[in-house]
């Protein structure tokens, strides 16, 4: 079984995703951002996310990770130009600066009262890097030498721990919270929501979640989260 990647042949075996033939056959990057044509590879693996998107038999935006091998299936890539892998629009990169996160909203939303400067930094200090590198370390030693590719700030609501709240507060009967996952709940759901249910159905909270008790906010006993919400 065999597709084409852009004219070029690629072995395809059963049961094989377009994204799964590509790499094998050495294929590293599947897309480019749309701003800054920046590199984009394989990510979720579940059709969940952008990384893959590739034009297939002629359907735009196709995620190559879900879309299931067929011999003589004409896979072409997206966003780059002349190829994925040298990509001349990738020149945008270095003029990140003049397009900070949100311009192209405003200026199209309120072109004349456009700010082309935002009222907060979106780069990272050094003391957080390292502090989040820290506990990253801390879960994972093996990444004790990997290399930082780029950082970005921003402003998000968060706890004061960066953890989220499961539980019942103190100020309201009956109130079951399951909040504050940030950028790591859509893994942490399921079983969240099991240990709140085993709450709700029984009034006893589950060792896994006491810890996440917006208790924890009286007593003092933060939680340090950072980590998890850094390397999700």
């Amino acid at each position: 079984m065999t597709l084409q990647l852009n004219g070029r042949s690629i072995e395809a075996r059963p049961g094989d995703t377009v994204a799964s033939a590509l790499y094998r056959a050495g294929q590293r990057i599947f897309t480019r951002s749309f701003k800054f044509h920046r590199p984009r590879g394989l990510l979720c693996l579940a059709g969940k996310c952008p990384n893959c998107m590739m034009n297939v038999d002629g359907t735009p935006n196709s995620r190559a990770c879900v879309t299931p091998a067929r011999d003589g299936m004409r896979v072409r890539h997206r966003n780059a130009w002349p190829t994925l892998d040298h990509d001349a629009l990738s020149i945008a990169q270095r003029f990140d600066w003049l397009m900070p996160v949100g311009w192209s909203y405003k200026a199209f939303t309120h072109p004349k009262i456009w700010d082309a400067y935002q009222s907060y930094c979106t780069k990272g200090t050094l003391p957080t890097l390292e502090q989040i590198a820290g506990h990253t370390v801390d879960l994972f030693p093996q990444l004790h030498g990997i290399r930082v590719l780029r950082q970005w700030a921003g402003v998000y609501d968060m706890t004061p721990d960066y953890a989220p709240i499961i539980g019942v507060p103190r100020e309201v009967e009956n109130f079951y919270q399951d909040v504050g996952w940030g950028t790591y709940g859509f893994k942490a759901a399921p079983i969240a929501a099991k240990c709140t249910a085993k709450l709700i159905a029984t009034g006893k909270t589950p060792d896994l979640i006491a810890p996440f008790s917006p208790v924890r906010f009286h007593n003092g006993r933060l939680l340090g989260e950072k980590a998890a919400a850094a390397v999700s």
